[in-house]
């Protein structure tokens, strides 16, 4: 907690020049207290920086709402999500890295038995232990239980959310579907996108604050298709168009829920976009990989804790970032002892400086377990500031022979050139495998 400094100044006149000089007096001020603050924490589906023209995409769809947002907030240029949808879900919600958290690959790949452990705390759990309790609803894709035994359908309120308008995982149809209200199926004829946006608009009609509302878009998430006209007009031939048609209509969909809050609501809300992995369709390194296009995505937050509105920030920071960070608006100290390992940290000081570091590395990963359909595998990625190390352990997603693989991404930022065998970076590669090797026995001593 920020405690501010006052000098002591209020004494009558006097001759200074018949006594010694003093220093002056640091006496405690309490703060104002700050209003009531919310978090709107907004993830989309697939959508990598390679289909965001804020990060410079050639060819990219118009975003006007990112771009407005992106003009009020701080725009992350190396932020990290899992290859996966549900292995970043999880780390999300908990502040932790997929070993921690036991959630390694989608639900669909994973045996019986698996999904978000209840040990795990996640930020609905965490925030009704604040100080001052937020309430909390989550609406959207939800992805991280057990899709066989049936505990996905309450999955959100079991994890502490006082209200769920979800799916339990991706949607094979945006046209009809199937939703859960607070465990309750229903089915909907209604566009998933919009449909997610109408749910969010309710539930911050009804939350009390301070509050945090999870939207979980799905889009951009196959299967492609044509939007309605409404959200993004003309024809959409192509596989590419489509899924422009589905980026433009989300981010229509977006402007809308935020432009529903007000400004009176807004100026006390920070807001979170960011993106669940990197975009499909780009080859063995795009989603699944621990490659660059697999895991780099879109991150904006704008609220009333950015100092610098229309700022860039290019310090390494990573999914497991959230939770840390709505931890710190909430007034909770993670350090206090009574909390399990987090891995990530709050943004807040790069909000108030975006050349504030956060990390000096960050780290991805994705893994299947014996029993999984697709077989056992892992995939991981260690990234300091300027290099890159990938691992890869029989892991169907990344077809080359299972070893390491060294990158210089400033020189190299596709990934094409392996510097694991090149003698002059020998160093590096020593460093990063150390780095790794002393962060895997971090993750498995967790009790979990």
């Amino acid at each position: 907690m920020r405690v501010l400094l006052a000098l002591a100044g209020c004494a009558p006149e006097i001759d200074h020049a018949t006594i010694p000089a003093q220093p002056p007096v640091a006496t405690s001020v309490r703060p104002a207290a700050r209003p009531p603050e919310n978090v709107l924490l907004v993830t989309v589906d697939d959508i990598g920086v390679d289909l965001v023209g804020l990060y410079g995409a050639e060819g990219a769809p118009p975003t006007p709402t990112l771009d407005a947002l992106a003009a009020e907030g701080v725009t992350f240029d190396r932020a990290y999500a899992m290859p996966l949808c549900s292995v970043t879900r999880a780390s999300l919600l908990t502040g932790r890295y997929p070993t921690r958290t036991g959630v390694g690959s989608v639900m669909e790949y994973e045996p019986r038995g698996a999904g978000l452990r209840d040990a795990e705390v996640t930020l609905a759990e965490l925030l009704a232990e604040a100080p001052d309790p937020w309430d909390t609803a989550i609406v959207g894709k939800w992805h991280v239980s057990n899709l066989y035994d049936g505990t996905a359908l309450d999955g959100p309120r079991h994890h502490g959310f006082r209200r769920a308008f979800t799916t339990t995982s991706y949607v094979g149809s945006y046209s009809l579907w199937q939703k859960q209200v607070d465990g309750v199926s229903e089915f909907v004829g209604h566009y998933a996108t919009t449909e997610v946006t109408n749910d969010a608009v309710h539930r911050i009609e009804e939350l009390s604050e301070p509050w945090l509302l999870s939207v979980n878009y799905h889009a951009a998430h196959a299967p492609l298709h044509d939007p309605p006209a409404s959200l993004a007009p003309g024809a959409h031939p192509t596989d590419r168009d489509k899924l422009d048609a589905m980026i433009v209509a989300l981010d229509a969909e977006l402007g809308r829920l935020l432009a529903s809050m007000g400004p009176a609501l807004r100026r006390r809300t920070t807001v979170v976009v960011l993106g669940d992995n990197g975009s499909e369709g780009i080859g063995d390194h795009g989603k699944g990989s621990a490659f660059e296009g697999g895991v780099r995505v879109p991150f904006i937050v704008a609220g009333p804790r950015v100092a610098a509105p229309g700022s860039r920030s290019a310090g390494l920071v990573s999914v497991v970032d959230v939770f840390p960070t709505v931890a710190d608006i909430a007034g909770i100290d993670l350090q206090d002892g009574g909390h399990r390992a987090v891995d990530g940290r709050s943004l807040l000081p790069a909000l108030e400086d975006p050349d504030a570091p956060v990390h000096d590395s960050v780290f991805v990963e994705s893994f299947t377990g014996e029993d999984a359909p697709m077989g056992p595998g892992r995939t991981w990625g260690l990234r300091s500031a300027r290099y890159k190390l990938v691992g890869w352990e029989g892991w169907g997603y990344v077809p080359h022979e299972d070893g390491l693989a060294l990158f210089d991404l400033d020189e190299d930022p596709d990934e094409t050139d392996d510097l694991a065998g090149d003698p002059e970076h020998a160093e590096i590669l020593s460093v990063l495998r150390d780095q790794f090797d002393a962060l895997e026995a971090d993750l498995l001593a967790d009790p979990g």
